[in-house]
């Protein structure tokens, strides 16, 4: 990844397993399509998941290391729907990601040197331990970024937005993405999982957008995705407005 310009079309989205990117799909297709060049950031390889059979069922007795092979072709397939352009991922441990300095370092640098214009990640109220973890992490690392200071990293840059995605627990939005021309994209994108997502997923995924869509009370508006603003990082709504336009409302 080349560094890029101060006013570069650039987002980052920091997930932490393959599959998370789901929970953003409809809006990054949308950004992708107004010209953003999107990087993802997966923390693990998700290795410590479980397997859907042909019948649907899940099994943790499976070989790991053919699961991670399968869950790294599977982002690929999705990625590519997406619109996703570079993805990468940090090696970290599956249910285990924690706060080290180290890897502070390695997102501020991550940061600097991309410059985006939003930064994605997983919602702090998630249920999952690896999401709330990491969405600590990236926030302590957006804002170090903008420090003076540590100049081996690069020069200090602050991110103009940054949000949290609503993963499998409902969240109250601060903001929405209307995403319905995106919807049947975002199906095939959430398609590719095959040892992860299955109808029980999908269905969820899917009632939670139709419901926020609803509220935004607009016409035409069938499905949105849903998104946090973290805590010390308020929104720069004249960046919201010139990224998004209508497609967003703020609460």
């Amino acid at each position: 990844m080349a560094n890029k310009a101060q006013n570069s079309l650039n987002v980052l989205v920091f997930t932490a397993h393959p599959d998370d990117h789901l929970c953003a799909a409809g809006t990054l297709m949308f950004l992708r399509d107004r010209g953003f060049e999107i990087c993802e950031i997966v923390a693990t390889g998700g290795e410590k998941g479980t397997r859907l059979d042909a019948a649907g069922k899940r099994s943790t007795a499976v070989d790991l290391a053919a699961l991670v092979d399968d869950r790294k072709r599977e982002i690929g397939r999705a990625s590519e729907i997406i619109g996703i352009h570079h993805s990468a991922f940090l090696g970290l441990p599956d249910s285990e990601v924690s706060r080290s300095y180290p890897l502070i370092r390695r997102l501020m640098a991550i940061i600097r040197r991309e410059r985006p214009v939003i930064i994605f990640t997983m919602s702090a109220s998630d249920e999952h331990h690896d999401h709330r973890a990491l969405a600590y992490i990236v926030a302590e690392a957006v804002d170090r970024a903008s420090w003076d200071g540590y100049p081996e990293l690069g020069e200090p840059f602050r991110t103009p937005m940054l949000l949290a995605m609503e993963g499998m627990r409902r969240i109250v939005p601060h903001v929405t993405v209307n995403i319905t021309p995106y919807l049947a994209r975002k199906r095939q994108a959430a398609a590719a999982y095959l040892t992860q997502v299955g109808p029980d997923e999908l269905r969820l995924l899917e009632a939670m957008n139709v419901y926020h869509g609803f509220f935004q009370r607009e016409p035409g508006v069938g499905a949105a995705e849903a998104f946090e603003v973290p805590a010390h990082f308020p929104i720069n709504l004249s960046a919201l407005v010139s990224t998004f336009g209508t497609a967003a409302q703020s609460t």
